[in-house]
């Protein structure tokens, strides 16, 4: 019974953790030789753009109107559907930022610049003074 669950324990680790591993890496491999330039990507670290060139190891994005950035082609994590939408609503709306801003600048509340900490018996304390407790 030993050595059947002795020989169980390798081919276990084999098809939960070793292959798994190995299928991400081949479908990685297969997603960088099958890109082209002007394929929407998505890089590791969330970036969405365009990829306009590949020169060897690395890869050429353009993130917006006239910014590019070269990274490595491992970076580029998958490719987005040209019909699928990102966030180009967010993007066009960007112009807007600043009168979001200047709607919300009186919501904050007033506050006279003053820390009031208060214990559990209702003392306010200074928080820069010693207390007896210490």
């Amino acid at each position: 019974m030993s050595l059947l669950l002795i020989l169980l324990i390798p081919l276990a680790l084999y098809f939960l953790m070793i292959r798994p591993q190995r299928q991400r890496i081949q479908a990685q491999r297969n997603l960088i030789a099958a890109l082209t330039p002007g394929d929407r990507v998505v890089t590791a670290g969330g970036m969405l753009g365009t990829l306009v060139a590949i020169h060897g190891d690395t890869a050429s994005v353009e993130v917006a109107h006239g910014v590019v950035i070269d990274l490595l082609v491992p970076a580029i994590s998958r490719r987005v559907d040209s019909g699928a939408p990102i966030v180009e609503d967010y993007v066009d709306n960007i112009d807007n930022v600043d009168d979001v801003d200047e709607e919300h600048d009186g919501d904050h509340d007033d506050h006279d610049g003053e820390d009031d900490q208060t214990h559990p018996d209702g003392e306010e304390s200074d928080p820069v003074a010693p207390t007896e407790e210490s």
